[in-house]
């Protein structure tokens, strides 16, 4: 369909739209350790500002309307991301000592440490407005507070399944090519474990066992995520405003005891120069619309500078700085990135410096 309609008409339309999706929003809660199924390396590195942007394999997670942007095929045959904290490198010693003695010595050395892990490989297909994805993820964490009365969290999960999302243009400006673009996913996951909050007495038998058996139940889960984007295009350069509503309603897990896949609204914007032999793009998300956090927690800027072959990334991630670098070597592309993970419900409670690198094998048709 098209319209002739102006910017303010526009503007319009993707409220209401914004309006709908905070019609499945859930009910407001306070946040801690908010953990997405999937994590992209480079909208990471961008600040995990990418709702508006969203134009590769990965809107098939972060906003399915993208997918109407996509202009040929693309097959991700294999894509891997793995990324751990600071306190891993540094301190795996004193972890590994503390999980295999038990004792109290060993657990005062890795008081007041995050230790996270996580693993996600990928694979699927892109097309003009469709995009299909298998997904498997692994994480572990461990985080130990206050040695004068110690308390603490653990937890393993693991997660598999697969998505399948579409994204089409249902309105388009004649004078200027601008369009509107709506999407949705399905997805279908399994999974067991989670997080769990542990006092003295867990501490102090916290065992390779005790981790691995909180895997042992597993449930079944089906979510949905909404999208929409508006792409005003001018000379060289266009502006696009998005929104976003993960896992609508919160994805639960029937049959087990895993953590429930929490419900996440975003919208952002973005302004895009594409040059001859570069592509530059400038990001803002505001994120978690729908809980009670400090503001600063909901923030996310992003920025992109892309090469022929050479990408680089900086951003703000929840007030902390986010940077990456991106290599295109045809059939490869590898991306690292470090971005810090907020997990109190308060800037500057409990920071967790991440590093994260990216694999994937993926060819265009």
């Amino acid at each position: 369909m098209i319209l002739n309609r102006g910017l303010t008409g526009w503007l319009s339309i993707l409220f209401c739209g914004w309006a709908l999706c905070l019609s499945f929003g859930n009910a407001a809660h306070a946040l801690d350790d908010f953990r997405p199924l999937y994590r992209g390396a480079r909208a990471q590195a961008m600040g995990n500002a990418f709702v508006a942007v969203a134009d590769d394999e990965e809107a098939i997670f972060y906003n399915p309307a993208g997918l109407a942007g996509i202009k040929r095929i693309s097959m991700n045959i294999a894509s891997i991301d793995a990324q751990a904290s600071g306190d891993l490198f540094t301190n795996l010693n004193s972890l590994t000592t503390a999980l295999s003695s038990s004792s109290a010595t060993s657990f005062n050395n890795i008081m007041g440490k995050n230790y996270f892990a996580q693993a996600t490989g990928s694979a699927g297909l892109v097309a003009p407005g469709f995009g299909i994805a298998g997904i498997y993820d692994y994480w572990a964490a461990i985080r130990l507070q206050n040695q004068a009365s110690p308390q603490g969290e653990f937890g393993a999960q693991n997660t598999y399944g697969g998505q399948i999302a579409f994204g089409a243009r249902v309105l388009r400006f004649k004078n200027r090519r601008a369009e509107l673009r709506v999407g949705g996913a399905l997805k279908g996951l399994r999974r067991s474990g989670g997080m769990q909050f542990m006092n003295v007495n867990q501490i102090m038998n916290l065992s390779y066992n005790t981790i691995t058996n909180s895997l042992k139940s597993s449930g079944i889960g089906i979510g949905v995520d909404l999208g929409a984007q508006l792409v005003y295009p001018f000379k060289k350069w266009r502006l696009q405003l998005g929104v976003a509503l993960t896992d609508a309603g919160n994805t639960s897990f029937q049959g087990g005891s895993a953590d429930v896949q929490r419900s996440n609204f975003t919208a952002g914007a973005a302004f895009i120069y594409e040059g001859p032999e570069m592509t530059a793009t400038f990001a803002a998300d505001w994120a978690r619309i729908l809980d009670y956090a400090d503001w600063r927690k909901k923030t996310h800027l992003g920025m992109e500078l892309k090469f022929p072959i050479l990408s680089l990334y900086a951003g703000m991630s929840e007030f902390n700085v986010t940077f990456g670098a991106g290599l295109n070597l045809g059939l490869i592309r590898v991306i690292a990135s470090s971005y810090d993970e907020e997990l109190g419900t308060t800037l500057g409670q409990i920071s967790e410096r991440r590093y994260m690198i990216h694999a994937q094998f993926k060819f265009d048709l």
